[in-house]
C-alpha cells in the first residue's frame, strides 16, 4: 500500500519526468559512443577517435549534474518556483556534492546518480519553505523589473541556506560512513571447503548480474559499485579455461547493457503499442549494439520502474545460465579473447570465439529468449500506462487556473494513475471488509395519493445497521458494492425480502397497494438474475413495481425491451426512475414498454420558481397524455405539495409524509389504515382515521 502511494507522489512524478527530459542529452551521448567504435573500425585519424572519446567521457562525467538540473527543474514546477533559477541552484549544489564524492573514493562515486535524483526532491521544497520567510526576501515580488527578476532575487538567500544544508548533510554522511569499520570474522573451514568446490566465477557472475541490475533500478551505477566483484571474474585468456570470464559477461549476459536491454529493444520494436516507445527503441538500437543503454534507463525510464524490474533482473541471469550450459555441453567454445564490455555485438562474438558461428548463434538465442521474457511485462506496463480522455478532461478542468506548463505536465501521469487505481482497490476491499457481518435490512417509505391522503404504495429502500445499532443510509455503502460488482446479488436479495414482506402483509394491504423496488442496470442483463426477477414478479403480480434508471437503456436495447416484456407479462409494472435527468428521457417513452415515471427530486426542488413550475407541469402533462403513472419524490415541504398539478395517476413520496420505516412500523401503519392530510398552512403531516372527513385545499 505504501509503495503504491509512493509511486503516485509528486516526488516520484518529478523523478520520472526529469528522466524523460534527459532523452535528447542521452541520445547525443549514445551517438558519440557509437562514433568512437565506428571511427576505430573505419580507421579514421587517431585525433578524431580521441575527440569522440573525450566528448563522450565529458558527457558521462556531466551526467549527474544534468540529472541534478532536470530533477530540480521538474520539482520547481510542482512547488511553483522559477524553473530556470532552481535548475542552476541544483547544478551548483551537484558540483559541490560531486567534489565530496570524488574525495571519498571510487566506491562513493557510484552514488552520484542516486544523489542527483533524490537530493533535489528535498532541496526544492526546502527552498520553497525558506522563501516564505519574510527575512529571506530581498525584493518585492511585484518589482518593476519583472516577475522573473523578483523570483530569482528572492531565491538568493534560500539558495545559500538550502545548498549549505544539503552539502553539509552529504559531508556528514560521508564522514560517518568513513568512520565505520566492519571487522568480519574469517569464514569457517567447512564453508571455505564448500566454496572451493563451487564454480566461483559462475557464482561471482550470477551475483554480479543480479546486483548490477538491482542497483541500476535504484539509479546506482552498478559498474562502479560492484567493481571489486567484477575483478573476481577472470579475464579471458588462452591459458584460462574458466567458462565464465569477463568477455563471457559482455558477449552473452549484458547484451545491450545492464538488464540485457537489447532484448527489451527487440520487444519494444515488435510488441509495443505506444508510438513513443517504438521510436525510442529504434533510436536505442545502435547504442545497444555496444552495450550502452542509458537511453532506455532514463528515457523509458527503467529506473524506479517496478513493472519492468522483474525482467530487467531475470533476463541477464537467464542469458548467463543458458550460455554456461551451452558452453559446458560443448555447443559453444570457451572464449579466449579479452574484449571490453562495449565492443560491438556480433563482431565481438566472432573475435572472442576465433570466428566460430556457434558463439554468434548463442547471442541470437539469448536475445530472443530475453525478448520473450520482456514482452508480457512490457504489455502489462503499457496497459497500466494507457490514459483516458475523460480523466484528462477532468484534470484540465481542475487545473485550468494554474500555470499552463504545470497543467500540461499534470494532465496525464499514467503510472501515478495506475498506482491510484490500486490504492482505490485496496481502500474498496477494506470498506467491504467492514460490511462483513453487518445487518442489512429493507425499510419502506410511504407513497400517498395527495388529494385523498390514501396510502397507495411504498418504496423498498435498503439500510444497514452499524456497530452501535444506528441506521446507515445506502449512500454510505451502495457505491462500494457497485464498484465491487455486487449489485446483482443486492437487487435479488432486496426483491426476495420484499416478496416475503408482501406475503406477510397480504391481509393488511388495501386494494391497489404496490411496492416499488429499484433494479440496477447490470441486473437485467444478467440471465440468471433476470430469471429470478421474473419468478418473484410472477408471485407478486400487480403488487410489484420495478423502478429502472435511465442507464439501463444505454446497453442492448433489444435485450432491455425483451426483459421488460417478460416482466410486464407477469402483471408487474415498470417505472423509469429519476425521470428527466438523462439526455434522452423522452425517447424512452415510445421505444420501451413502461407504465410510469418517477420525477426526480431535482425537479421538485425547482417548484419555488415560476419557470420550475412550468417545466414540472409540462412533464406531468406529457405523462397524463400518454396515460403514464407519475410518482413525485422528494416532497419535503407543504408549499411543494401545493404546487403539484391535480391529475389522476399522481402519487407523492417524501419526508413531508414519512421517512422510510422498518417493517414493524410500516406494518402498524397498514393495519391502522391511516390517511395523510396536509393543510396548506401547515408543514406537519396529520394522520387521520378512515372515518374522518378529509379536506385538502391546495
Amino acid at each position: 500500500m505504501q509503495i503504491l502511494r509512493l509511486g503516485a507522489t509528486g516526488a516520484a512524478r518529478a523523478v520520472r519526468d526529469s528522466m524523460v527530459w534527459l532523452t535528447p542529452y542521452l541520445m547525443i551521448l549514445s551517438t558519440l559512443l557509437l562514433l568512437v567504435q565506428v571511427s576505430s573500425v573505419l580507421g579514421l585519424p587517431a585525433a578524431v577517435t580521441r575527440y569522440f572519446e573525450a566528448a563522450a567521457s565529458a558527457l558521462r562525467i556531466a551526467l549527474p549534474l544534468v540529472v541534478w538540473g532536470a530533477t530540480g527543474a521538474m520539482r520547481a514546477l510542482q512547488w511553483q518556483l522559477s524553473r530556470t533559477a532552481v535548475a542552476f541552484v541544483c547544478v551548483a549544489c551537484g558540483v559541490m556534492c560531486e567534489l565530496l564524492l570524488d574525495a571519498a573514493g571510487v566506491a562513493a562515486k557510484a552514488f552520484s546518480i542516486p544523489l542527483a535524483l533524490l537530493l533535489p526532491l528535498q532541496l526544492v521544497p526546502l527552498l520553497k519553505w525558506l522563501s516564505t520567510w519574510r527575512w529571506t526576501r530581498l525584493s518585492d515580488p511585484d518589482t518593476a523589473a519583472g516577475e522573473n527578476v523578483g523570483e530569482s532575487i528572492n531565491l538568493i538567500v534560500p539558495s545559500l541556506l538550502g545548498v549549505a544544508a544539503t552539502v553539509g548533510g552529504v559531508a556528514m554522511l560521508l564522514a560517518l560512513l568513513g568512520a565505520v569499520r566492519l571487522d568480519l570474522p574469517a569464514a569457517p573451514d567447512w564453508l571455505q571447503a564448500r566454496a572451493a568446490a563451487l564454480d566461483m566465477p559462475l557464482l561471482s557472475g550470477l551475483v554480479y548480474a543480479v546486483g548490477n541490475s538491482l542497483l541500476w533500478l535504484l539509479g546506482v551505477h552498478g559498474y562502479y559499485t560492484l567493481l571489486p566483484l567484477l575483478e573476481q571474474i577472470p579475464a579471458a585468456t588462452a591459458g584460462v579455461d574458466s567458462v565464465v570470464n569477463q568477455s563471457f559477461m559482455g558477449l552473452f549476459v549484458f547484451m545491450g547493457g545492464s538488464g540485457a536491454t537489447l532484448s527489451l529493444v527487440i520487444a519494444l520494436v515488435f510488441f509495443t503499442r505506444v508510438r513513443r516507445h517504438r521510436i525510442l527503441a529504434l533510436a536505442s538500437v545502435a547504442p545497444a549494439l555496444i552495450n550502452v543503454n542509458e537511453l532506455l534507463l532514463f528515457g523509458l525510464p527503467l529506473i524506479f520502474n517496478r513493472w519492468l524490474a522483474p525482467p530487467f533482473v531475470l533476463v541477464p541471469v537467464a542469458n548467463l545460465l543458458l550460455a554456461y550450459a551451452a558452453t559446458r555441453l560443448g555447443l559453444v567454445p570457451v572464449l579466449t579473447a579479452d574484449l571490453p564490455f562495449n565492443s560491438p555485438l556480433f563482431v565481438n562474438a566472432m573475435l572472442a570465439s576465433g570466428g566460430q558461428a556457434a558463439a554468434l548463434l548463442m547471442q541470437v538465442g539469448g536475445l530472443l529468449l530475453g525478448a520473450a521474457v520482456y514482452a508480457p511485462f512490457l504489455r502489462r506496463w503499457e496497459r497500466a500506462m494507457q490514459p483516458t480522455d475523460t480523466d484528462d478532461a477532468q484534470a484540465l478542468g481542475t487545473l485550468f487556473s494554474e500555470r499552463l506548463e504545470d497543467t500540461a505536465l499534470r494532465l496525464a501521469d499514467p503510472i501515478g494513475r495506475y498506482s491510484d487505481m490500486h490504492i482505490d482497490r485496496l481502500v474498496l476491499m477494506r470498506r467491504l471488509a467492514l460490511f462483513e457481518g453487518q445487518q442489512f435490512a429493507v425499510h419502506f417509505q410511504p407513497q400517498v395519493e395527495p388529494v385523498s391522503g390514501v396510502l397507495v404504495g411504498c418504496e423498498a429502500l435498503m439500510r444497514m445497521q452499524d456497530a452501535h445499532g444506528g441506521t446507515v443510509l445506502p449512500g454510505e455503502f451502495l457505491g462500494a458494492l457497485e464498484k465491487a460488482s455486487r449489485m446483482v446479488e443486492v437487487d435479488v436479495w432486496v426483491l426476495s425480502r420484499v416478496a416475503e414482506q408482501v406475503v406477510q402483509w397480504r391481509a393488511q394491504m388495501p386494494v391497489g397497494f404496490r411496492v416499488a423496488v429499484n433494479i440496477s442496470p447490470c441486473t437485467l442483463s444478467e440471465p440468471r438474475a433476470l430469471e429470478r426477477i421474473v419468478a418473484i414478479a410472477s408471485r407478486l403480480r400487480q403488487r410489484l413495481v420495478l423502478e429502472i434508471t435511465e442507464h439501463t437503456f444505454l446497453g442492448d436495447e433489444a435485450g432491455v425491451a425483451a426483459a421488460f416484456q417478460r416482466i410486464r407479462a407477469t402483471g408487474a409494472s415498470i417505472h423509469i426512475d429519476d425521470f428527466g435527468t438523462g439526455y434522452s428521457s423522452l425517447s424512452y417513452l415510445h421505444r420501451f414498454p413502461v407504465d410510469g415515471v418517477k420525477i426526480d427530486k431535482s425537479f421538485t426542488d425547482t417548484l419555488g420558481s415560476e419557470l420550475g413550475c412550468q417545466v414540472f407541469r409540462g412533464v406531468c402533462s406529457l405523462a397524463e397524455t400518454l396515460r403514464l403513472e407519475v410518482v413525485v419524490e422528494g416532497v419535503e415541504q407543504a408549499w411543494q405539495l401545493r404546487q403539484l398539478p391535480l391529475q389522476e395517476r399522481l402519487t407523492v413520496q417524501g419526508w413531508l409524509y414519512s421517512k422510510a420505516l422498518p417493517p414493524p412500523e410500516f406494518s402498524a401503519l397498514l393495519s391502522e389504515g391511516r390517511r395523510f392530510l396536509v393543510r396548506p398552512q401547515d408543514v406537519a403531516v396529520h394522520h387521520l382515521n378512515p372515518a374522518q372527513t378529509v379536506q385538502v385545499e391546495l
